[in-house]
């Protein structure tokens, strides 16, 4: 408002209050200040305002366009900052990060920490279908969470999710390292922990062909 109408000083003081308060429309708020730094040629002001922009809410796509700001030595320069705020970004995020570094190792760790029942979003199971063939271990870490303990007896819908986490394991263990043998006494364990759940063997026999209990 301030600048369209010709207070200049007032509009940069404005926009400068409202970035240190850290409250209101940020990023109008730096993207301003950012339009601002690079007509006056402060390239530094300008790289740092998207910078605190990119990481304030970090994202694949977010790092890829300010990487593509940023030449090699400022890259450099910040890499390392930016890098030190990715644990803060969505998991489903940091795991793209990570892709778009070429890092899929970091990748499979990140998502061998989590709990299969928190994500069921298609998007973040396609990333660790993506990492079964290179890192099959890590990956059968985060598709075991769904499986869980067995020890009691649990609602149906809980037998179809488990059973959903299996068909997962199974394609890993047989489909991927082509090891039945493996698959086999991991289901015959499973079995004899729920051989009096028969709701639970009937959700697993609709989406395991070979499941059959003894």
């Amino acid at each position: 408002f301030y600048w369209k109408h010709g207070e200049r000083e007032k509009a940069l003081k404005t926009a400068r209050d409202g970035l240190a308060k850290g409250r209101g429309r940020l990023t109008e708020l730096r993207n301003f200040m950012a339009e601002r730094a690079k007509a006056s040629g402060d390239r530094q002001g300008f790289l740092d305002l998207h910078f605190q922009e990119t990481v304030d809410r970090l994202t694949s796509e977010g790092y890829r366009k300010f990487r593509a700001l940023c030449n090699n030595e400022e890259w450099n320069r910040y890499e390392p900052k930016l890098m030190e705020k990715l644990p803060k970004a969505w998991t489903s995020e940091q795991v793209k990060i990570r892709f778009l570094r070429g890092e899929d190792a970091l990748a499979a760790e990140i998502i061998s920490r989590q709990r299969l029942e928190r994500y069921t979003s298609h998007e973040f199971l396609s990333q660790a279908k993506r990492l079964e063939k290179t890192h099959p271990e890590k990956i059968l870490e985060f598709y075991g969470t769904g499986v869980g303990s067995l020890r009691h007896p649990m609602p149906r819908k809980e037998y179809a999710r488990i059973a959903n986490a299996l068909v997962m394991i199974r394609r890993v263990m047989v489909d991927v390292l082509n090891d039945a043998d493996r698959w086999n006494r991991y289901k015959a364990e499973i079995l004899r922990k729920t051989e009096r759940w028969p709701a639970f063997h009937e959700e697993a026999a609709e989406r395991i062909a070979d499941w059959k209990p003894e």
